[in-house]
């Protein structure tokens, strides 16, 4: 099957008829409403194993390896065969029960609920079905991936002579870690048990993904790589560039190179980069962090490596995935210009990893009949809202509260134009670099600001000069739509109101989210007239912290307190600490000729680390553990709500971390002291 064939099933439809000519092992795993089985969509195997609740988890059965010799068309055959004909749909009142008194006529339809036919009593089925995964699956999912150690995994205990390197060992983090540990022992094990982590999250697919693909979900990927551990045993896109992050503190470049090689490898397959690599994440992407990636491994790449033919690989891959965001979740303005959105067109069904969740879901919000148009457009929001990284947010509900009013992908999110805009930017860079055949310089006085209003000044090659005046553009209507001058924050842009959600809610607060600032990040002010840029700079400081984002534990994701969804208070997620201190330190950087803007700006961006490296530190003295999200008011606590209970290991924990210690070792390590002294106090 070609390539061309391959895109056009993925980007016209995900559904079993489409997806299965290029992955049999769809039959199985994602068959959802639209399976094309003689019993049935809703009497499918995987809508039975997901509703009768086999396992606890959803995401454990489309994890689940087929046996040795099994073919994922068979099963489907064999499971019709067997249950098919015995799977019901019965009204919800039943023979005797009332029925209002109306004519038969008169009555509203009976929504259908699910059973399967009784036999020998009310465990029967359940035991029947779990008879029929033994005989055809690996029962405990994981059996695709071997575990891999590092080869470039420093040895901190080591512990080389002054003037020396120990093998592996960077010379900054081997600094960091003696430093630490001379403050407090817990602080420099703590380092320690970070590093070492890498070696229990490495995986590699396993040779029998390659031989027999029809009975996995996996995408086999070339490369070993990180994974971020629990439930989540796969690469996954966002993930990995936090983690990516993370070992190139470490001096990892070769393991972080093999991470970037393989989601570069699922461009060239895919046109884009799943959300993770299982079949069942195609139809979706996640935020485009790819050319930052690809940066990164230029910019730390060994002495001697051709770092040329890397970039001549790369480029052409990241503008496919440029062109898939550009061509697939954009929409252009009512007054002019074009932002992006998340979204998910060919969400047909519940995703298939939280079937039962999504289901209920419907089922809760009155959206269990298939033809309720309802139904399909929550799941495409729910399925938009997990392309978003953000699954679940109050972001995403209309009433800020129930997960019924979800409407992703009619809302234009500050998130993913602040990292289209960091895309462009790094593009105009990499070109920049490649055509140049050296690496510019500095950002700032290179090629950006030349761009500036009224500097004439442009780069002589016209695909940087493109890519620049599309960074113009993006900025100016990030301005125009999203920048809310009142507030001195950027908001998202309801697109059913044509206004930002500020205007949709009745208190300004449930609008204020740790992304509203994220376009800091992505250096929206360098495009800015520098007077108008300190004016924004000045109010967006006083605004956030104003904002009571920041709390003891880090910055919660939004003030929303009463949803129960995992990206609201009181949760402080290891990527928004990162991006924002980044996003503070870059500003003072920026405005370093301005003493005031500049030393709050660095001041913000020193707490924000410190705040989160004193949960992580103190949550890994109480539980040895590192978690997924941590509680922003409780120091050291796990964060809590969401659909999945929460999860530890965690890859991108750890690389956030790691970051943040060595940028505030550089910046300002007697902060560090002072930290670690009131943290192990804390923790005693």
């Amino acid at each position: 099957m070609t390539l061309k064939v391959i895109e056009a099933y993925v980007h016209m439809a995900f559904r079993l008829g489409a997806l299965a000519p290029a992955f049999p092992s769809s039959v199985v795993y994602c068959a959802a409403n639209c399976a094309e089985t003689s019993a049935g969509c809703e009497k499918s195997l995987l809508a039975v194993v997901q509703r009768l609740r086999i396992f606890a988890d959803s995401k454990h059965f489309v994890d689940l390896p087929l046996l040795p010799g099994r073919i994922p068309e068979r099963i489907i055959e064999y499971w019709d065969a067997e249950f098919g004909r015995r799977v019901v749909e019965e009204p919800l009142a039943g023979p005797g029960e009332a029925t209002s008194g109306l004519r038969e006529a008169e009555r509203e339809p009976p929504v259908p609920t699910f059973r399967l036919a009784r036999v020998e009593g009310p465990d029967t089925d359940f035991e029947e079905v779990r008879r029929f995964l033994l005989e055809h699956f690996d029962y405990a999912p994981g059996g695709d991936l071997l575990a891999w150690i590092p080869r470039d995994l420093p040895q901190l205990e080591l512990d080389p002579e002054p003037g020396t390197t120990a093998t592996g060992s960077p010379p900054l983090l081997h600094q960091i870690w003696r430093w630490m540990k001379a403050q407090d022992v817990d602080a420099g094990n703590w380092l320690m048990d970070m590093v070492a982590r890498w070696r229990k999250l490495g995986r590699e697919t396993s040779p029998m993904v390659f031989r027999e693909p029809e009975r996995f979900s996996l995408l086999p990927l070339k490369h070993p790589f990180i994974v971020a551990g629990g439930r989540f045993r796969e690469c996954y896109y966002w993930d990995t560039y936090f983690i990516v992050r993370g070992l190139l503190v470490c001096g990892m470049w070769e393991t972080a190179r093999c991470c970037v090689e393989n989601l570069l490898d699922l461009v060239e397959q895919f046109g884009f980069v799943p959300n993770g690599a299982r079949i069942y994440y195609l139809n979706r992407t996640q935020p485009p962090l790819l050319s930052d990636m690809v940066r990164c491994i230029a910019e730390h790449a060994h002495a001697g490596w051709d770092v040329m033919t890397f970039l001549g690989r790369a480029l052409p891959l990241l503008e496919r995935e440029y062109s898939f965001m550009m061509e697939q979740r954009t929409v252009k303005m009512r007054a002019g210009g074009t932002l992006n959105r998340y979204h998910a067109p060919a969400a047909e069904g519940p995703r298939p990893e939280s079937f039962y969740e999504d289901s209920k879901l419907a089922s809760d919000c009155s959206m269990e009949l298939l033809g309720d148009p309802r139904r399909s457009e929550l799941f495409i929001a729910l399925t938009a809202a997990a392309e978003s990284g953000w699954d679940f947010s109050s972001r995403w509900l209309r009433d800020r509260r129930s997960m019924c009013s979800i409407r992703t992908q009619l809302i234009i999110p500050v998130c993913f134009n602040s990292f289209m805009l960091r895309m462009e930017r790094n593009l105009a860079f990499l070109y920049r670099w490649y055509i140049s055949g050296s690496r510019p310089e500095t950002e700032k006085g290179s090629i950006f600001e030349q761009r500036l209003p009224g500097n004439e000044e442009v780069p002589n090659d016209p695909v940087t000069r493109d890519l620049l005046d599309r960074v113009q553009q993006r900025v100016s209507t990030m301005q125009k739509y999203l920048y809310v001058p009142s507030r001195d924050q950027w908001i998202d842009y309801d697109l059913e109101a044509d206004t930002t959600t500020l205007q949709t809610v009745a208190d300004w607060r449930q609008t204020v989210s740790s992304s509203n600032f994220f376009p800091l990040w992505s250096g929206i002010l360098e495009h800015i007239e520098s007077e108008q840029a300190a004016s924004i700079a000045r109010g967006v400081l006083q605004s956030f912290e104003e904002s009571g984002l920041l709390q003891n534990g880090g910055v919660v994701a939004t003030l929303v307190t009463d949803s129960g969804q995992q990206w609201d208070y009181p949760n402080a997620w290891p990527p928004v600490q990162l991006l924002l201190h980044e996003a503070f330190a870059s500003l003072a950087t920026q405005f370093s000729a301005n003493e005031q803007i500049s030393n709050r700006a660095r001041e913000l961006s020193l707490q924000i680390a410190i705040r989160f490296l004193r949960s992580v530190y103190q949550g890994w003295l109480r539980s040895g553990d590192l978690f997924e999200k941590y509680h922003a008011e409780k120091v050291g606590e796990s964060g809590n709500g969401g659909e999945y209970v929460p999860q530890v290991g965690f890859g991108w924990t750890i690389g956030v971390s790691l970051a943040l210690l060595s940028s505030v070792w550089q910046l300002d390590r007697s902060l560090l002291a002072q930290v670690w002294q009131r943290v192990s106090d804390e923790a005693t």
